[in-house]
């Protein structure tokens, strides 16, 4: 009897479940590699898109410069356009935050204006002002406390910074009481012509003679010029300043006869603009101190009142070194004569600025005296401030030199 031997095929349905056996593991491998692939997906795109993102974001643009925030100081930058140097940063200090935030803008629908919030702490606005001249921008910074038990400090670094310009000042507590300035703008240059601004350039060169003093000037304007830093302020001290007044007032013909040099020229630095330095102080070995010694005008100066009568006295006392006569505010004589003197220097020297220093301080109590009612306290510098204010502008009030 033949034996039936199996013919090899597999019945339909056992072949499908065998197949659906062999595929579901597959199956849920490709799945996870699917699940893995889309993460490394997400987590790159977010990382290449941190590290895309530019560590400093525009603010507020102006015409030739604007604010920024820059992310990696938490800073506040004022740049110049197109896309200069900073020429201002602005450190956020003790903010609640411990790494500040990039800013939102809560005023975006005013492009003049840019308002934030830290935590709910202390509010920030930086507008835009009205334009004061042609071709300058002002900016208005102001920090608000939102709560009664935050106290904000405004602290400057001036760490390799020279500025000149000014912010508006209001009721100065010390030394300057009751000084008041309207707002003026920070001319620096043009900035598409020198994004870094003007500086100014303090001269320390040879200060022996007033030849000197002019050869050293002309030589460190070339210097400038020579790499394109024609453009800033050079600030001469009040030695030197004294050296070249002297020099101008010496008379052609005698100049001529001594061979001496001729006055100052501030054409010899253009485009650079210059600043002299003066104080109400005077050396006594100063020709202009013995010049008015011996015309008797010792009302001029600071002076102690004999007992038994006879002519006052002049209070000496020291100013950078050199025992010196401190001008008399209260004689409406000498404050005219001073005024009138700067004005004169100014014009003779071509001078942009005047720089005043050694308002501060009263000479009667750095000598254990008593001083007289009108000059108790800060008076002194205060009466100074408001009788140099009538200079203009162009003057500069240096307190604490």
């Amino acid at each position: 009897m033949p034996i039936a031997r199996p013919t090899g095929r597999i019945h339909e349905a056992a072949w499908t479940s065998g197949i659906r056996e062999l595929t579901e593991p597959w199956k849920g491998a490709l799945g996870c590699l699917g699940v893995a692939v889309f993460f490394a997906m997400t987590i790159g795109i977010i990382s290449w898109q941190a590290l895309e993102q530019p560590p400093e974001e525009w603010m507020l643009r102006g015409q030739a410069s604007g604010m920024l925030w820059d992310r990696r100081r938490g800073a506040l930058l004022l740049r110049a356009l197109p896309m200069g140097r900073p020429l201002v940063s602005i450190t956020v200090g003790s903010v609640p935050a411990s790494e500040p935030p990039p800013p939102r803008d809560r005023c975006w629908q005013d492009g003049t204006e840019f308002c934030y919030a830290w935590e709910e702490e202390a509010e920030l606005r930086i507008s835009l002002q009205p334009t004061p001249a042609p071709g300058t921008e002002c900016y208005s910074v102001r920090w608000t406390p939102l709560r009664p038990d935050v106290m904000l400090k405004d602290c400057f670094s001036m760490a390799n910074v020279s500025w000149y310009g000014g912010a508006s000042l209001c009721a100065q507590r010390w030394p300057l009481n009751s000084a008041e300035s309207p707002e003026q703008p920070f001319v620096s240059g043009d900035f598409s012509k020198n994004p870094t601004g003007s500086p100014i350039w303090q001269y320390d060169g040879p200060v022996g003679s007033a030849a000197k003093i002019k050869r050293g000037l002309r030589s460190l304007a070339r210097r400038l010029k020579r790499h394109r830093m024609q453009e800033g302020v050079l600030a001469l001290g009040e030695h030197g300043t004294a050296a070249l007044a002297t020099m101008d007032h010496v008379p052609a013909e005698r100049r001529k006869r001594h061979g001496a040099p001729h006055a100052w020229d501030p054409a010899m630095i253009f485009p650079l603009r210059l600043s002299i330095t003066l104080s109400p102080y005077t050396s006594i070995a100063a020709p202009l101190f013995l010049h008015l010694l011996r015309d008797g005008e010792t009302g001029y100066w600071l002076s102690l009142q004999p007992r038994y009568g006879g002519c006052s006295i002049p209070l000496l006392t020291t100013w950078k070194g050199q025992l010196c006569a401190r001008l008399n505010i209260t004689n409406e004589a000498a404050l005219s004569w001073y005024l009138s003197r700067a004005r004169g220097l100014r014009h003779k020297l071509g001078a942009t600025y005047v720089i005043f220093e050694g308002a501060e301080g009263n000479a009667f109590l750095e000598q254990a005296m008593s001083p007289p009612a009108e000059l108790a306290g800060d008076q002194y510098a205060e009466m100074l401030a408001a009788a140099l204010v009538t200079l203009g502008n162009a003057t500069v009030i240096s307190v604490g030199a």
